[in-house]
């Protein structure tokens, strides 16, 4: 191979050279580029991904709450007393938050909220100014507690609750305001001119309500009694909560000299909400010992009607009250009871006892069937997990007028009721009941109807025309209770 061929070689062979060190620096930027690429992509996707996980996109849109209120509120009293301002008012969802509220001065304001669609309780104040809220920002468990340390209250509370379902037109709502509170009044006649003090108490009754209208805690009320220029000790009207207790008592403390003597009695009922109460108490007796019981009967005449109550205190004071003739002194706790004649449904049995139904009447005798005078409300049934025997336990504690074994209604039981007590027939059955100092049975609260615990506590009815008996709910807190007693009656021969 001469020169020339030689030289043209390694010039070819160089060229070669010098394409594959292109090509492979071609190849390594390649490389690079596409795996910058997949870094790039993979950065990408895990920023993507991260962004993802904090979008949240809701089933439904979240109703807006419109610029202008759309629920208009007005609110009546059931006494004839006018509403006490300030008037607050507080709309809760379901949840139990406090979606808006409003405080208005004067009846001249108007009263209406902006609220988005939903269904909310609207619950109205009346008074509220002589209590204490347990907490600043309010919700339905938000509870109120008497401002005095005596646990009482010299403005009367009223409370107002509607359930209202809030669309796209403007909704008004009537709220019917009862009063939460009991009136409580006392006066003393013929008190030693010795003595120097003077003080009541009432055991047991409830210090707490919450916005729902549930009532809790308890604690004993001390009022304070002042001399009047005829002689006569008294207290000015207070403002109870209702009591916790089947039964109220009632002590009397009188400062002599240094010396303090008290003396107390048992009034076998429970102090009730809407209800005034006026005991009146007649001192007899010189000595420094002795003994307070209640005598008289209860009266029922406002609020509900007037419940007045008659006792005599004193080291002379009767033991207990002169029973009326054919009257057993201790009532029976079961059983049968000989009569001179069968009462008639609708009617007093003893003059104290309310008689609901009087089945198999035939010349030997009949049964018949109490309904008590007293009411509760915001019950769970026994199938709560809450208090599921909060209604059995009130059975098992109830007294009226020394009357023990009452008993929540059987199923048939409630079904006779509600068939024989509804309309014009419940309207005198509850005449009848607050003549002896007792709560009506209610039929509607917040335009819903009122349903009644029965068959312990598992099912519920109402004191309507076409009651329909239904098994309870496991979380619902609003039932009522009215307990029965069975007895059997014996004709004399």
């Amino acid at each position: 191979m001469n020169k020339g061929e030689m030289a043209e070689r390694e010039s070819k062979d160089g060229i070669k050279v010098k394409n594959i060190l292109q090509l492979r620096e071609l190849r390594l930027i390649l490389n690079t580029y596409l795996s910058m690429k997949r870094l790039l992509l993979l950065l990408f996707l895990s920023l993507f991904l991260m962004g993802c996980q904090t979008i949240e996109i809701p089933d439904t849109p979240t109703p807006q709450k419109p610029k202008h209120p759309n629920v208009s509120i007005v609110a009546r009293s059931t006494s004839q007393e006018a509403l006490s301002y300030p008037l607050s008012v507080y709309a809760f969802d379901e949840s139990g938050k406090c979606a808006a509220q409003q405080t208005i001065a004067s009846a001249e304001e108007a009263l209406s909220l902006a609220l988005a669609p939903g269904n909310y309780r609207i619950i109205a104040l009346s008074g509220q100014q002589g209590y204490t809220l347990s907490s600043g920002e309010v919700s339905a468990t938000t509870r109120l507690s008497m401002t005095a340390k005596e646990n009482y209250a010299t403005v009367p509370l009223q409370r107002g609750e509607a359930l209202v379902k809030v669309g796209k037109t403007k909704s008004k709502v009537t709220l019917m305001m009862n009063y939460a509170v009991a009136g409580v009044t006392l006066v003393l006649n013929h008190v030693p001119s010795s003595v120097t003090a003077v003080s009541a108490r009432l055991g047991d009754l409830y210090r707490q309500m919450d916005c729902n209208g549930s009532y809790f805690s308890t604690a004993a009320v001390d009022i304070p009694c002042t001399q009047q220029t005829d002689g006569t000790w008294s207290t000015p009207t207070v403002y109870v909560f209702p009591g916790a207790k089947a039964a109220t008592s009632v002590t009397l403390s009188l400062t002599d000299a240094g010396q303090t003597r008290d003396y107390s009695a048992v009034m076998n009922q429970p102090i009730a909400a809407a209800t005034p109460y006026r005991f009146e108490g007649n001192y007899s007796g010189e000595g420094e010992s002795g003994t307070m019981s209640l005598t008289g009967t209860l009266i029922a005449g406002g609020w509900q009607t007037q419940v007045d109550k008659d006792f005599a205190f004193g080291p002379t004071a009767p033991a207990q009250p002169t029973p009326d003739p054919g009257t057993p002194a201790v009532p029976p706790k079961s059983g049968e009871v000989t009569v001179a004649s069968l009462p008639t449904a609708g009617t007093l049995w003893q003059d104290k006892y309310v008689v609901a139904l009087v089945e198999s009447p035939t010349t030997e005798g009949a049964d018949i069937l109490l309904i008590s005078t007293a009411d509760w409300d915001n019950l769970y049934s026994a199938l709560s997990a809450n208090d599921p025997t909060g209604a059995a336990d009130i059975a098992a504690s109830y007294v009226e007028n020394g009357l023990t074994g009452w008993t929540i209604p059987t199923t048939a039981e409630a079904k006779a009721l509600a068939e024989a007590y509804n309309g014009a027939a419940l309207n005198r059955l509850n005449a009848l009941i607050r003549k002896v100092g007792g709560q009506n049975i209610e039929v509607e609260s917040g335009n819903k109807r009122v349903r009644y615990l029965c068959e312990n506590a598992t099912h519920t009815y109402t004191f309507q025309s076409d009651n329909r008996v239904l098994g309870a709910g496991e979380k619902v807190k609003n039932y009522h209770l009215r307990l029965v007693k069975r007895l059997h009656l014996i004709l004399k021969h």
